[in-house]
């Protein structure tokens, strides 16, 4: 059997990212979901409680910090902005914390469209929480790539806006050129906060000056910004928008930190505690629909074998057939390596049925080398659909 080495050019070779959304189902209910409760800093167990070190996750890690943001926007702070109700909760309140087990989600949660429904008590029995992304001008445009492509907002799988995330601390750094990659995919031209804002129709502290808007509106819509189908959030100002709680795609760590929600949350309807402790409630009660991502990445090679490239072998079975009939046969293989330039193998490659290289002929052909794995099917495709919609 012969060997037979060709260098492979740069250009030869690239990185391919597949993702894939799925369509929204009921992510997790009943005891997959679990809730707890994170004190405030004025909370005289706030130092022995070990969830407590979450507030990091939204730049609140002492005192200090909490003072320098607990001023007017214009001043670098978070009052008059969407995150003002989160400088009480960490001052007076504290806040809810849920989480969504991983084996329920592939790599991470689509922010497009998330449903969180949670259990209270007094007037309202419960509430309904959706996402929504910050009014962002520059992402309300198409893609150059067609006519019919939707806004880029609409592509974005965390909140985009870096100015009221990134710029808080909050969320993953903003680094262009690696978030966003910026490489030509659509959906990577936009920031990647890897958090998703959550908003309530029962939660709205200023009353009058809150725009008002149905934030269930649009849910489960397609392309829903570009329709004009689904309320954006106002960031700040006198008609600000106030966030009710944020969900992390990518840990499946969600908070909620809306005044009402945490005063009036049904600790003692669930089961396993009353707050200190995990708390699981009945499926029709609490859970999450929503959309889950997974991506692979493969490194691409085409390998372009010339007219006069690989027309030869040393296969005894093939020189004999030649000699039989009397001209050279075209040659056929199953086994392609991909060896460093010290000739060690890093890569082999093996097809189900021969491949022919006709002489004189042209002859292309591209391997896909997995990286992290290949792009596995969601729990969508065996749960089917969102509860009660059975």
């Amino acid at each position: 059997m012969a060997n037979f080495v060709k260098q492979i050019n740069q250009d030869q070779k690239r990185i391919i990212h597949d993702k894939n959304c799925s369509d929204v189902f009921t992510m997790a209910y009943g005891s997959e979901l679990k809730f707890t409760k994170m004190d405030s800093v004025s909370n005289t167990g706030f130092k022995s409680n070990k969830y407590n070190s979450l507030w990091s996750m939204f730049n609140l890690n002492s005192e200090k910090i909490f003072d320098s943001y607990n001023v007017d926007y214009s001043e670098g702070g978070m009052k008059t902005t969407l995150w003002e109700s989160i400088l009480d909760a960490y001052s007076t309140n504290g806040m809810v914390m849920f989480e969504v087990k991983d084996q329920n989600y592939r790599k991470s949660i689509s922010g497009q469209n998330i449903e969180v429904k949670i259990p209270l008590t007094g007037t309202t029995s419960a509430t309904t929480l959706y996402s929504a992304y910050i009014d962002t001008e520059s992402l309300k445009v198409k893609s150059t790539n067609g006519v019919c492509d939707p806004f880029k907002i609409d592509m974005a799988y965390s909140e985009p806006n870096k100015m009221f995330t990134n710029d808080f601390g909050i969320g993953y750094v903003y680094q262009l050129g690696t978030n966003p990659i910026m490489n030509g995919t659509y959906d990577s031209n936009c920031y990647d906060s890897g958090i998703t804002l959550l908003m309530s129709n029962d939660w709205s502290p200023w009353s009058g000056s809150s725009s008002a808007k149905t934030w269930s509106e649009g849910y489960n819509v397609v392309n829903k910004y570009t329709k004009n189908a689904a309320p954006l959030i106002t960031p700040n100002g006198p008609n600000r928008d106030v966030v009710a709680g944020a969900i992390f795609n990518n840990s499946g760590l969600g908070f909620i930190w809306a005044e009402d929600f945490v005063n009036d949350f049904n600790w003692s309807g669930g089961t396993g505690g009353t707050g200190t402790t995990v708390v699981t409630f009945a499926p029709s009660e609490a859970y999450i629909n929503a959309s889950d991502i997974d991506t692979s990445t493969k490194l691409q090679v085409d390998l372009i074998m010339n007219p006069k490239d690989f027309n030869t072998s040393l296969n005894q079975s093939y020189i004999e057939d030649s000699i039989e009939n009397g001209s050279n046969c075209n040659v056929a293989y199953n086994t392609i390596t991909l060896n460093d330039s010290q000739g060690r193998c890093l890569v082999v490659a093996k097809s189900s049925t021969p491949i022919v290289k006709t002489e004189g002929d042209y002859s292309i052909i591209t391997i896909d080398i997995p990286i992290d794995g290949d792009v596995v099917d969601s729990l969508q495709k065996t749960r089917g659909c969102v509860y009660g919609s059975c």
